[in-house]
């Protein structure tokens, strides 16, 4: 809101135009939070990377493993 606002002020938006501004950035925040939560109540495993990867022991063929 408060970047918004004197930037709606300073355009000559009119009142709609900040108000669908400020719902829109509203719910793109509660879009964000929504999958933080998701994602933290998920507890999928972190901190791996691809250099720990072990080619050998994967099922996938290595062609088809360094194409992806």
């Amino acid at each position: 809101m408060a970047e918004v606002i004197p930037i709606a002020k300073a355009q000559r938006w009119e009142p709609a135009e900040g108000v669908g501004a400020l719902l829109a950035e509203e719910a793109a925040g509660r879009d964000a939070a929504n999958l933080r939560t998701r994602r933290t109540r998920a507890a999928f495993p972190t901190g791996k990377t691809f250099h720990i990867w072990n080619e050998g022991a994967s099922s996938i063929p290595v062609p088809t493993q360094t194409a992806l």
